[in-house]
């Protein structure tokens, strides 16, 4: 599980004027456990946040958070805290392009319509999401965001206990397996994800 600080942002995406807070930004700060060579904080140099207000509009979206210096991460431009209300926060690594474009997101839920990984194994990224939601009064020091890892990652090893004997593996296959789903979080069910076909 990854834990994300998240505090700063800048203006608004639609033709709602939202009034802003002129002191501190929004950005994000980064703790985490390490875990494999998946997306860790030692490896996260950016990930994507949209942010909605109460109303469902957006305050913006798909928003590039790159880490800078002391490990922050900021967006350029900066978004600031709205003077009254919450903000709702998805983010998300890797970006909506690199996700399909089939990202949506509303003040429930977070989905994706028609995943599926890229068959090239080199080209395949670990998907990682959190939740949260803040305002200027609670949160101008940051509000914190915990990423969890919404893919599997499977390894195959070759285990020989009998020194005396070299064995050697021609291949390994992994049969009838689902390439694409559909994803939804939260979920009210055991997984995020719907298998398609």
């Amino acid at each position: 599980m990854m834990v994300i600080a998240a505090m700063a942002l800048t203006s608004c995406l639609n033709d709602t004027i939202t009034e802003t807070n002129s002191g501190r930004v929004i950005d994000f700060r980064v703790s985490t456990e390490t875990r494999a060579s998946e997306t860790t904080t030692a490896n996260l140099t950016t990930f994507y946040v949209t942010s909605l207000l109460n109303d469902g509009n957006p305050y913006f979206e798909n928003l590039p958070y790159l880490r800078g210096a002391d490990d922050v991460f900021m967006s350029t431009p900066a978004y600031y805290w709205p003077v009254s209300g919450s903000l709702n926060f998805y983010a998300y690594a890797p970006s909506k392009d690199k996700l399909g474009n089939n990202l949506s997101i509303s003040n429930s839920s977070m989905t994706l319509t028609g995943f599926s990984p890229s068959a090239n194994i080199s080209s395949q990224e670990d998907f990682v999401v959190a939740t949260a939601t803040g305002n200027k009064t609670d949160n101008s020091g940051g509000v914190y965001l915990t990423f969890n890892h919404m893919l599997s990652q499977i390894e195959v090893h070759a285990k020989n206990a009998h020194e005396g004997y070299t064995y050697y593996v021609k291949g390994v296959s992994i049969e009838n397996v689902v390439s694409k789903a559909n994803f939804e979080y939260p979920s009210t069910n055991d997984s995020p994800w719907t298998l398609s076909s």
